[in-house]
């Protein structure tokens, strides 16, 4: 193995492959959308080599027409050909500005 090929960091970013993003989003706060159109956010703390990952202090966040809510969750771990997109979240940006967050019972309610 050459030093090139160990060192996936310094890879031109148009040739990383979605495991070596993966490298650079571990311990950060990323949003995760599933095929379902599920939203769940945490913390990515590890990946296996078919692209699973296990999030920490993960929420479900569900959106109603002018409002959210979160439910906690723990620790998460999805599957990979469940998910749809996966990106870190700015921390400035986190939170949607013009939505209302309610309680999370209200929001299961208005979604059933």
């Amino acid at each position: 193995m050459t030093d090139d090929s160990l060192d996936l960091l310094s890879l031109d970013p148009e040739g990383l492959t979605s495991i070596a993003i993966l490298v650079r989003m571990v311990d950060k706060k990323v949003m995760t959308i599933l095929k379902d159109g599920t939203i769940y956010i945490g913390f990515l703390r590890t990946f296996d080599q078919y692209g699973t990952i296990i999030l920490h202090k993960t929420i479900e966040r569900i959106y109603i027409e002018d409002e959210y809510g979160e439910i906690p969750l723990g620790i998460f771990l999805i599957r990979s050909e469940n998910i749809v997109l996966i990106g870190e979240i700015d921390p400035e940006n986190e939170y949607p500005t013009k939505l209302k967050l309610v309680a999370k019972e209200e929001v299961l309610r208005k979604r059933a």
